[in-house]
């Protein structure tokens, strides 16, 4: 707690520097002692540096100072008007990077967030894993703190200054019209489909406010986006190539030729979108075909080729069950968690994109 000189005709904010090791159930308490709605409380602890209370007098500030430290906020005392820079706030997507901390920073999240922990960890399921939404830096730092270390990979992304994708399905030809009029300069593919690119926060927001009501619209920041690098075509007599391949996808030079049989076959994977036309660029340059395919919300299926009792027990199947065993299509985040466990329990596993659902 930092300590202001006192004279008696000052007065004092108290400023929440960060959440720090707080719990979110302290936010409606705070409210109630303040007669503040909860809502600007949150936003206080959570948009940090914020004031939480002005013009106080010197003894009052530094008992709630002191009772807000107690809860775990990190906060201090200057003399009022305290004058703060309004805080950057950021959007924040989590992906897995160990499986076998998932649990773990599942749990971490629900104490963060104050939500059950199959509520966080739906929030990690369901790319692009978006867990914290218009918060400040420090509160970006004070929850990464309390994650386990190399649990998760966290991207963040002013929402107001980002670039958002809009992805659609089966839009009747009044609302395509609609997109149309809003976006001018966008062609309309001859399809019920529509996919527009790049679009602003303003725009986007615009448009999902017009399309929401339609199944199968989403809007996404570009972000959070994932790619895979798929090779399509490569001169296999270059001896080049084999040292670009090694090169850019780290794939071993004994293994080139191999891989070049395989194409069309997928070589990277988890490319953020900032970063595709680099590498389709890089790839290009060194005479390599390559393709970017958004793999964010592809599915992907697990064949268990093996397996002891207890890792069939993990899909609900018995000791009895026929083998090799295709499981339901999953999101990525949930193929990588349940491979991982049934791999751990003994099972060996194939894991591939599942085929593209077909219209009805």
């Amino acid at each position: 707690m930092r300590s202001v000189d006192w004279r008696g005709d000052l007065r004092f904010d108290v400023i929440v520097r960060s959440v720090g090791s707080a719990s979110p159930n302290i936010a409606a308490a705070i409210a109630a002692g303040l007669g503040l709605p909860v809502e600007a409380v949150v936003a206080s602890i959570y948009r940090a540096p914020s004031p939480l209370a002005r013009a106080l007098p010197r003894s009052a500030a530094d008992a709630m100072c002191a009772l807000l430290c107690e809860l775990g906020l990190v906060v201090d005392v200057d003399v009022s008007p305290t004058a703060l820079e309004p805080a950057v706030t950021l959007d924040v997507a989590a992906e897995i990077a160990d499986p076998a901390l998932t649990e773990a920073a599942g749990l971490a999240i629900a104490d963060f967030l104050g939500v059950s922990v199959d509520e966080a960890m739906e929030l990690l399921m369901t790319p692009p894993g978006i867990v914290l939404g218009n918060v400040s830096p420090v509160t970006v730092a004070a929850f990464e703190a309390r994650l386990p270390q190399g649990a998760l990979e966290l991207t963040t992304a002013d929402p107001l200054t980002s670039r958002y994708a809009l992805f659609a399905g089966d839009l009747p030809p009044s609302e395509r019209a609609a997109v149309a009029s809003m976006l001018p300069g966008v062609v309309l593919a001859d399809d019920t489909s529509l996919v527009v690119m790049d679009l602003s926060h303003g725009d986007a927001d615009r448009i999902w406010r017009r399309l929401a009501r339609n199944p199968g619209v989403r809007v996404f920041n570009q972000a959070f986006l994932r790619y895979d690098v798929q090779l399509d075509a490569a001169d296999s007599d270059d001896p080049g190539v084999a040292a670009a391949l090694e090169e850019l996808a780290g794939i071993p030079l004994d293994d080139c030729d191999s891989v070049l049989a395989l194409a069309p076959v997928t070589i990277e994977n988890g490319v953020r979108h900032a970063d595709v036309e680099t590498r389709l660029k890089a790839y290009a340059a060194r005479g390599i075909s390559v393709t970017a395919r958004l793999a964010s919300f592809v599915e992907h299926v697990l064949v268990v080729e093996s397996a002891p009792p207890p890792a069939l027990a993990l899909v609900g199947a018995s000791g009895t069950a026929v083998l090799p065993l295709q499981l339901p299509p999953l999101s990525l985040p949930r193929a990588r968690l349940l491979r991982a466990r049934l791999e751990q329990a003994g099972a060996d596993v194939l894991q591939y994109d599942a085929p593209p659902a077909r219209a009805a």
